[in-house]
């Protein structure tokens, strides 16, 4: 237990649970038959998806969240396997080649680089038809006085606070991480598995993470971004809210549509 991050000890995870079971093809109730996988982050469970859950099954889709990387404070290349062990044993399930993110925070980050190392492979076992990553740090963690001093000692500190994952994506963000080559991104265009449909969800007033970086913009450089407050009309929503705010789970059940 002492050896856990901080937070995990003082912060239990989300309790919520879809109460919706994932439609059937044999009931014919299964409107697209591309399953969807959220992926919550950093200090979060799969509660936190919930409600986003449930009205997406009741529409016809299935859903799988999984937990994973300790409340997602594992180092990011553990919760980066993990993950895709995770989608494999979906597409086994359901018969599916291809998948549908929806991710949060870190979720977009690991979201991101699985699909640079599923298009690194010589076979491809699946792919992403669209990715949304909702306030997604695929550029890291927002580099404040904060955060610096919590990325010294190779981050240690962060690692006592949160985990490896938060000292991930502080370097990440401080380009200290080994992220893909940006120069291996043209050959991988012409792969399935490098041509998703890449939604970004951002908000000019969540300052606690960088939602996208140089290197992510040359391997999907036909990516666009969708901003918070111009859906909402003006109404912003705190980055720990999102996932659970009616509005903006309508706004995401729109753009998987």
């Amino acid at each position: 237990m002492r050896n856990r991050p901080l937070l995990t000890r003082i912060f239990p995870p989300t309790a919520a649970h879809p109460s919706l079971p994932n439609p059937s093809p044999a009931s014919g109730d299964l409107r697209d038959p591309v399953p969807v996988i959220a992926l919550h982050g950093t200090l979060d469970s799969p509660g936190a998806w919930a409600p986003l859950a449930d009205g997406l099954r009741a529409r016809g889709r299935r859903v799988y969240v999984p937990a994973y990387g300790d409340r997602g404070t594992a180092a990011l290349v553990d919760s980066v396997a993990e993950v895709e062990a995770y989608i494999n044993g979906v597409c086994t399930e359901t018969n599916s080649d291809t998948v549908d993110i929806v991710a949060h925070s870190q979720g977009g980050l690991l979201a991101f680089l699985l699909f640079t190392r599923l298009a690194n492979h010589e076979c491809e076992r699946f792919s992403f038809r669209r990715v949304i990553s909702v306030s997604g740090s695929v550029g890291g963690v927002n580099l404040t006085e904060i955060s610096r001093i919590l990325g010294w000692w190779n981050g240690a500190p962060a690692r006592w606070l949160m985990g490896q994952a938060l000292a991930d994506q502080i370097a990440v963000a401080a380009g200290q991480y080994e992220l893909p080559a940006a120069n291996t991104a043209p050959h991988l265009r012409r792969r399935k598995a490098a041509t998703p449909d890449w939604i970004n969800v951002i908000s000019h007033h969540d300052n606690l993470v960088i939602p996208w970086s140089d290197t992510a913009q040359s391997f999907l450089p036909d990516s666009r971004a969708v901003l918070l407050e111009t859906e909402l009309e003006g109404r912003s929503v705190a980055h720990w809210k999102q996932q659970t705010d009616p509005e903006v789970i309508e706004l995401i059940t729109r753009l998987l549509a």
